[in-house]
């Protein structure tokens, strides 16, 4: 194991329970960047650690850290629990309160955020209030304007939480937001064949506890409603400029409509003029790259791109320590 690895708790932002994170070290290299992982929905950061994620990007040099999102993972350790939250915006809050936690020891190493699926939606709520802590955000199987009728679903979620309560779990809800996912790979005969070409992951995951929940019909409200907030003009004119983004996508993505709404955002986003954003689309990729037969290729681009945001960070910290030196 290259990495060590501490773990904690902190109170949520909403106070609703304790928030369970991870920091891994490396121990074979100086730490040159932190990397905060938000998740994706129905899985949890050590399935980054059990996939091996986290020991490729240690081995690199990045001190990685994440936390378990509101229903999921540490963080909901009973069956009641998984699968809810109350708002949405705590979501960001709490990685907010993660990264104030690993100011405390990493105070000058760059900083750069890794949002995957739902984690890409709280990435890029967290990057229009709190951008200003960040050097490089990623947004990896990202989703574009949804081709769903999130309206309906806003309505259907809604209704039946005043009917049945908001930690109702509906199988209906939950088909309709599958619906369509495995349509390239019918002939595969395996309803996860969406997330990954490797079958090998997709038996882990299909019988992981933590991955195979379903979610309430308040989370599902919530989510739907970030996702309409993040497509929203309102949204793309708040991202800060000066932050780099990159976003990856597999061409073949049902989340990311085949890679049509990672396009979409890079488009709207350079509408916007940011100063640095970047994408790439990955042929045959489907929506989890990291666990996919290319996740060499990702990871080294991955690197490749941080490594450029690292270098940029430390010529400017230079400039600004040159300036200093003559003018003050």
């Amino acid at each position: 194991m290259n990495y060590e690895k501490i773990t904690g708790t902190f109170p949520s932002a909403d106070k609703s329970c304790d928030v369970a994170y991870y920091i891994y070290t490396p121990l074979e290299h100086a730490p040159k960047a932190v990397l905060q992982i938000s998740h994706g929905m129905c899985e949890y950061i050590e399935r980054y650690e059990r996939e091996g994620f986290i020991s490729d990007m240690t081995a690199r040099g990045y001190v990685v850290c994440g936390c378990d999102h509101l229903g999921h993972g540490k963080t909901a350790p009973t069956e009641d629990e998984r699968g809810y939250f109350a708002e949405y915006e705590t979501l960001a809050d709490n990685q907010k309160l993660l990264y104030e936690i690993m100011r405390k020891t990493y105070r000058r190493l760059p900083y750069i955020l890794f949002g995957h699926s739902m984690g890409s939606f709280v990435a890029r709520d967290y990057m229009i209030r709190y951008g200003s802590t960040l050097d490089g955000v990623v947004l990896c199987g990202t989703s574009g304007t949804s081709k769903q009728p999130i309206g309906f679903g806003l309505f259907l979620t809604s209704l039946l939480e005043r009917l049945r309560g908001d930690r109702y779990r509906s199988s209906m809800v939950e088909n309709l937001s599958n619906r369509g996912r495995n349509d390239n790979w019918k002939n595969e005969r395996d309803k996860l064949s969406w997330l990954t070409d490797d079958k090998e992951r997709r038996d882990r995951y299909r019988s992981d506890q933590l991955c195979t929940f379903i979610f309430t019909v308040r989370a599902y409200n919530r989510l739907m409603r970030l996702l309409q907030f993040i497509s929203s003009d309102e949204w793309y004119e708040a991202v800060p400029k000066s932050l780099p983004v990159l976003i990856m996508s597999g061409a073949l993505d049902p989340i990311g409509d085949s890679g049509n709404g990672a396009q979409e955002v890079y488009g709207k986003l350079c509408d916007m003029e940011l100063s640095d954003v970047r994408i790439k689309v990955y042929e045959n990729g489907r929506h989890e790259l990291l666990n996919s037969s290319i996740r060499d290729r990702v990871i080294a681009d991955l690197d490749e791109w941080a490594t450029d945001i690292i270098e940029g960070v430390r010529e400017k910290n230079l400039l600004g320590a040159e300036f200093f030196r003559r003018f003050m």
